[in-house]
């Protein structure tokens, strides 16, 4: 399966820490900056997150798993049962449950159950800690991308600082976000519950940021976004469709550049998105 020493894993959990390695059934759950793991011993149900050395050099494991017993006390985020601050960490499941998919969020319910759940994030009494900075962000990521990538990629760099520089003149307002709201962090149970994981990268950011990743996870096209961000933004009318766009292409960007650096394999799909987002803002 992989060269990861499970029965070394296993006695540092309580919860597991007792029970013989081959009772356990592991299988390989999706992910790129982590290894995941869906573990199952007689009734019982469980996550395992195994950290890449490459994610955890980036991540402030203590802000972290602040953020995300905020969320898990808002019902937004399963129960962690153990972590370290390696990364390291063991969630309930969330039975009956899976993945969002870009067909889900073609229906009306689906939507309007992701936008409330973006409202309780967004404008709870939940506080992050934390606060992301998009143009470091931008030029640390650029740093990553071998030498021979930098060329092609570095006037998209500029035009999204450009972008971000004009938006934060007149909209710099900060929410708790989750800041990696890809399909494959959005669970949909049985009862059409949606649930959110991996909070690595939660901070204070844009109302904008959580909005894009949803868009371009889902490739919206510029009708999908605006019916999107009327669904969010009864109660903040003042949002505008330009920026969610120049905001999905500046995100956009930090997936491919952040691929590039560390994904050994083919992300033309995601380079093709950059691409047509570059032709609309």
């Amino acid at each position: 399966m992989t060269d990861i020493d499970f029965r070394q894993i296993f006695a540092r959990i309580p919860v597991l820490a007792s029970i013989p390695v081959e009772d356990i059934g592991i299988k390989p759950l999706s992910g790129l900056t982590n290894l995941n793991f869906h573990l199952r011993y007689q009734d019982h149900n469980y996550v395992l997150r195994v950290p890449k050395r490459e994610t955890s050099q980036f991540i402030d494991r203590n802000i972290e798993a602040f953020n995300e017993d905020q969320a898990i006390s808002g019902n937004l985020a399963p129960e962690v049962i153990w972590r370290e601050d390696s990364g390291l960490s063991l969630t309930c499941c969330i039975r009956h449950s899976r993945n969002l998919t870009k067909a889900d969020l073609k229906g009306e319910s689906i939507i309007v159950e992701l936008v409330e759940r973006l409202k309780t994030l967004h404008y709870s009494d939940i506080r992050f800690k934390g606060q992301t900075d998009i143009e470091a962000l931008l030029n640390c990521y650029f740093e990553l991308v071998p030498e021979r990538e930098k060329h092609a990629l570095s006037s998209s760099r500029d035009k999204a600082l450009n972008i971000y520089k004009a938006i934060k003149m007149y909209d710099s307002r900060l929410v708790s976000s989750h800041n990696d709201l890809v399909l494959d962090n959005l669970l949909l149970d049985d009862q059409k519950k949606l649930w959110v994981i991996d909070w690595e990268y939660s901070a204070l950011s844009s109302p904008y940021w959580d909005l894009a990743t949803v868009c371009n996870s889902a490739r919206f096209d510029k009708k999908a976004c605006l019916n999107f961000l009327n669904a969010y933004s009864r109660s903040m009318p003042d949002l505008k469709l330009e920026n969610l766009q120049g905001y999905c292409f500046i995100l956009q960007l930090l997936t491919v550049l952040w691929l590039t650096a560390i994904v050994d394999g083919s992300i033309e799909q995601e380079i093709e998105w950059l691409k047509h987002l570059d032709k609309i803002v």
